[in-house]
């Protein structure tokens, strides 16, 4: 059976979070998330991202792993046909709506902006 673990990471006297998922590690590829393709409907592949995204965030206490995790969800989400305008607005909505930059320390003024997301998610 596979898992997706958490990884710890202790230093500084801090501990830090971040997905660890071992199947990344195999030598063939691995079908993780459903296609715009498949027999389902788009939205379901669609939510199948942004409670991916939620997953993420709930894990990461650490800006960094929080958008690395992020950049390859949306990299594989995009080349399982999803497109990107629809992507970068559910992220763009999730991301503003929730505490989301609070729980990374990113100042409340802080400005996340539909472009500055399209612009660091580039493939």
């Amino acid at each position: 059976m596979l898992e997706i673990d958490m990884m710890i990471d202790s230093n500084s006297n801090t501990f830090t979070t971040f997905l660890y998922d071992k199947r990344d590690k195999f030598g063939f590829p691995i079908v993780k998330y459903p296609s715009v393709k498949s027999n389902i409907h788009s939205t379901t592949v669609y939510n199948v991202f942004l409670t991916q995204v939620i997953r993420y965030a709930r894990v990461c206490n650490d800006l960094k792993y929080f958008l690395i995790s992020l950049k390859s969800l949306f990299s594989t989400m995009e080349s399982k046909g999803c497109k990107r305008h629809i992507l970068l607005k559910k992220l763009f909505k999730f991301l503003t709506k929730k505490n989301i930059l609070q729980k990374y320390n990113i100042l409340p003024n802080f400005n996340v902006t539909y472009f500055t997301l399209s612009h660091y998610l580039k493939t």
